[in-house]
């Protein structure tokens, strides 16, 4: 079926350019009438910039339209395709065109986009994190421009903005008759929170069902911390390998971003560090997908056969590890890329740790975005990390 539609109504396999014709089925008819709908919610990923047309694809990702050329350009049709922005023989947007053709906000949201010379472009749905078009999500959408009445995992969802920030726990009773604490699951509260606004709220109670919902939930300093028995010092690798320590860190109101490396060998000694800032940064998702890249580049660089790599980026580490990501489509290629680096070292591993054994890395991370450094230290610690990397070194020794 999808085939002989193919044939008889887009044939050039341009489906979001259709043209109209008279003869169409009434079917036809009401499986286009939603094209425009789909367009609207799809993106490109840049790749190689073969495919995306500058003038007539959505590419860039803070843009909601087409993007347009800024005033009194008069160079825009020249330039077709987004590869044609691109540095000769490298994989760089050349600055100097960007600032011919587009507006100084365009050119900063470009310049953030990063370029993969390997992959193709492709399309990704916007409603969906991972880019993976969903019926789901489609459908939701088009019932909220349909609808004037939320869904309900939107009005559960203010509750969730409002009230989300303290651990998830509901009152029960205890023998004593004071309220004891049972844990649950995110997922597992939020559906009995609609079980029990059906069941056991009423408008004959006193205060708004937020009200009620929070009379069964105990905040955080009403509890009391639960202690981890696990070992929290950092773990060296065998005798032969490097463990490279890799963290982001992230502040949403700048923008800003930095990152931590750190290279160690089987005794604790520190081999190289470094500190990178980065500007116009989008998420914590990004800074440490950008810091796990840097340190592959970096081992690259340094031909190093046998590595461990650890992070506390559990999303990261899943992304690269398994081919099921949630990962944000924006950071797909370089994931792409990361496992392309994998497959010619053997011996290179990614494995999630906990903060506390990423210390190191995290004290790095730090002062690269609030003090923007960017710079590399060899075998001496910078004196920020100093005390940590030797408490540490004398575990391992211990």
């Amino acid at each position: 079926m999808a085939k002989s539609l193919r044939a008889k109504y887009y044939p050039d396999g341009n489906l979001f350019e259709l043209q109209k014709k008279s003869n169409t089925t009434w079917s036809w008819r009401s499986i286009s009438s939603e094209i425009q709908f789909i367009k609207q919610h799809n993106c490109w990923n840049l790749g190689n910039g073969d495919s995306i047309l500058i003038w007539n694809h959505c590419w860039i990702p803070e843009l909601q339209s087409l993007p347009l050329p800024k005033l009194g350009c008069s160079s825009a049709q020249d330039y077709t395709y987004v590869k044609q922005m691109f540095l000769p023989g490298c994989a760089e947007w050349n600055s100097s065109l960007l600032d011919q053709l587009f507006n100084p906000v365009l050119v900063q949201h470009i310049l953030q986009i990063t370029i993969h010379p390997s992959r193709a472009d492709r399309l990704v749905w916007l409603l969906e994190k991972n880019g993976r078009f969903n019926v789901k999500s489609c459908y939701k959408k088009m019932y909220q421009k349909s609808s004037s009445i939320p869904p309900v995992d939107i009005r559960m969802g203010k509750i969730s903005v409002d009230y989300g920030n303290f651990q998830v726990c509901l009152k029960s009773a205890s023998s004593s008759g004071k309220p004891s604490p049972i844990f649950y699951p995110p997922k597992t509260f939020w559906i009995l929170v609609v079980w029990f606004a059906v069941l056991g709220w009423t408008s004959d109670n006193n205060g708004s069902l937020s009200e009620w919902i929070l009379s069964w939930i105990i905040i955080p300093s009403q509890l009391t911390p639960r202690i981890n028995g696990q070992n929290v010092f950092w773990i060296p690798p065998p005798m032969g390998f490097l463990t490279f320590n890799c963290d982001g860190s992230f502040d949403a109101n700048t923008q800003l971003g930095g990152i931590g490396l750190i290279l160690r060998n089987f005794a604790g000694m520190q081999q190289a560090a470094r500190c990178i800032s980065m500007n116009g940064a989008r998420s914590a998702e990004q800074v440490e997908c950008m810091g796990f890249w840097n340190a592959v580049q970096w081992a690259k660089d340094l031909n190093l056969e046998r590595v461990h790599f650890e992070m506390d980026a559990k999303l990261v580490v899943d992304a690269v590890n398994t081919d099921n990501s949630a990962i944000d489509w924006r950071l797909l290629n370089t994931v792409l890329d990361i496992k392309s680096f994998f497959l010619s070292f053997s011996s290179w591993k990614l494995s999630y740790v906990p903060k506390e054994r990423n210390k190191v890395a995290d004290l790095l991370a730090n002062p690269a975005r609030k003090d923007r450094i960017s710079f590399i230290w060899n075998n001496s610690p910078l004196p920020g990390i100093v005390d940590q990397v030797v408490v540490e070194c004398s575990h391992v020794l211990g």
